[in-house]
């Protein structure tokens, strides 16, 4: 193979060309027990956001084609949520991810709507991911990152994680008997060859709430369930008794909708079905 460098933006002096695959060597340098599978070349380089990087790439890899073709690839598929929800249902969903839980700070800007929020944070959750080196230890032809983010817009008021028992208490009492829009951002994220593309969109379904006793509130907020998750109830745990109609799709109220999933993994060319049925850890081939 014959090796070469093309810088495609700027232009470097002999002396800064020089240092610089001075640098990418001993940053790439392989350890000596390092396996590399297959006879493939390895491609060094930065991804966009400056993390070295090493990606094995494709057999017969076309000049001019910057991805590779799905049935040559391994892939990664990454959770970047800690949400026992969402990994319930991507698993009964066919995929088993690797989860990454993400850093980021999930703070309430002035002024922001749902919308607005949920979408910033989900991109934000994915990025932390991205940008913390985590992925490196996972490595794959194509690296898939999802985020989500969830809050319930209850009458044009945000409702997140209450975090206590007296703030669970409070929010029910507003939510008995009435409709609010539970609202998921969703980021996707998929890294082929250090080329990052990526997706975000919300969804929204409509959830109405059973007028419950405050003997059931009180019952409800001191199990627990409430206090950790988005606008304080569950559709697949206790809450699940206190919702009597859903509009819109189900899988959302969990905190990531598998149809919008589904659609923008095929908008960044991945086939959903290819996912399935993966080893433990997330690893596909």
């Amino acid at each position: 193979m014959n090796d070469a460098i093309t810088v495609t933006k700027g232009n470097l002096t002999d002396e800064e060309l020089g240092a610089l695959v001075t640098v990418l060597a001993e940053l790439t340098r392989p350890s000596p027990n390092a396996y590399v599978p297959d006879d493939r070349p390895i491609a060094f380089g930065w991804n966009r956001i400056g993390v070295p990087s090493v990606n094995l790439l494709c057999p017969a890899r076309q000049p001019g084609v910057d991805l590779c073709d799905a049935t040559d690839m391994t892939t990664c598929f990454v959770l970047a949520s800690k949400s026992p929800a969402r990994l319930r249902m991507l698993r009964s969903a066919g995929i088993e991810p690797v989860v990454i839980a993400s850093g980021a700070d999930e703070s309430h800007l002035r002024g922001e709507d749902a919308v607005a929020m949920t979408a910033r944070l989900s991109r934000l959750k994915a990025h932390s991911v991205i940008e913390s080196g985590a992925l490196e230890e996972y490595p794959a032809d194509r690296m898939i990152v999802v985020a989500c983010d969830s809050v319930l817009n209850l009458d044009g008021r945000i409702l997140g994680k209450p975090h206590t028992a007296e703030r669970a208490r409070q929010w029910w009492r507003r939510m008995r008997g009435h409709q609010g829009v539970l609202v998921s951002g969703h980021h996707v994220a998929v890294i082929v060859n250090g080329q990052l593309r990526e997706q975000t969109r919300i969804g929204q379904t409509v959830v109405t709430f059973a007028d419950l006793t405050d003997a059931e509130i009180d019952a409800y907020v001191d199990s627990g369930e409430p206090a950790a998750v988005a606008g304080a109830f569950t559709i697949d745990g206790l809450g699940g008794a206190f919702i009597t109609r859903i509009n819109g799709d189900p899988h959302n109220v969990t905190g990531i909708s598998l149809p919008l999933l589904r659609q923008m993994l095929m908008d960044l060319d991945v086939e959903w079905s290819s996912l399935w049925n993966g080893p433990k850890g997330g690893h596909l081939s």
